[in-house]
C-alpha cells in the first residue's frame, strides 16, 4: 500500500479537490489533487491546517484531534494519524456520509502503515496499549478480570476510548469486586496509557 494510492482513491470521489498527508512537523509526505484544482491553493490551506492541528494535538492531553471545517465555498476535513494528519479539501455540499465512510477506511490503512510512511509517533500502538491494559487487569483482579477485559475489548482504538474504558472498568470493579482494587486498577491503567 502506498500513501499516494490512498489519497488518489479519496480524490476520485465527486467533490473532493485534494487530499494530503502531513507528518507531525506539518511537512507534506504525499498529495493528490482532483483535476482542475490548483496545487498552490489547496496545498497552502492543507499546510496551514496541518500546522494548526500539530499545535492543538501537542496541547491536547488525550491525543488526537479531528477537524471538520465548513467555509464559504468548501469544506476541510482533517484526521490525525499517529504523528501525522490526513487533510481533505472538498466542495461544501459533498456527500458527507460517503466521504466519511471512505475517509475512515483510508485512515485505517494509513494508521496500519504509519511506520513505513514516516508518520509513526514512536509511541506504543493502540493494540499494544490494549494488551498492557489487559495484563494489568489480569494481574490486579485475577479470576475477576473477565468483565474488565471484555470492556477493554469493546473500546475503540483511540486513547480517549481507552480512557473511557478504564473509567468503566473502575466503576464495574468498584461496584462488583472491590473498592480498593478499583482505585489500584485505575491508577495502574492510566499510568500505562500515559507512558
Amino acid at each position: 500500500m502506498d500513501a499516494s494510492r490512498v489519497l488518489e482513491d479519496l480524490t476520485t470521489l465527486v467533490g473532493v479537490r485534494g487530499a494530503f498527508l502531513y507528518n507531525e512537523r506539518a511537512e507534506p509526505i504525499s498529495l493528490s489533487l482532483a483535476q482542475g484544482h490548483s496545487e498552490v491553493e489547496v496545498e497552502a490551506l492543507g499546510h496551514a491546517a496541518a500546522r494548526g492541528l500539530a499545535g492543538l494535538t501537542s496541547m491536547h492531553r488525550e491525543g488526537a484531534i479531528d477537524m471538520d471545517l465548513v467555509y464559504r465555498d468548501g469544506r476541510f476535513l482533517m484526521r490525525s494519524i499517529q504523528a501525522g494528519s490526513l487533510c481533505i479539501i472538498c466542495d461544501k455540499h459533498i456527500n458527507l456520509p460517503l466521504l466519511t465512510m471512505t475517509t475512515e477506511q483510508s485512515v485505517r490503512e494509513l494508521r496500519a502503515r504509519a511506520d513505513e510512511l514516516g508518520i509513526s509517533s514512536g509511541e506504543r500502538s493502540s493494540r499494544e496499549k490494549l494488551n498492557v491494559l489487559k495484563q494489568i487487569a489480569q494481574a490486579t483482579l485475577g479470576d475477576h478480570a473477565a468483565k474488565v477485559i471484555a470492556i477493554l475489548d469493546d473500546a475503540g482504538e483511540r486513547d480517549d476510548d481507552l480512557r473511557m474504558a478504564v473509567e468503566q472498568a473502575e466503576k464495574i470493579t468498584r461496584l462488583f469486586i472491590d473498592k480498593q482494587k478499583a482505585g489500584e486498577l485505575a491508577n495502574k491503567m492510566l499510568t500505562a496509557l500515559d507512558e
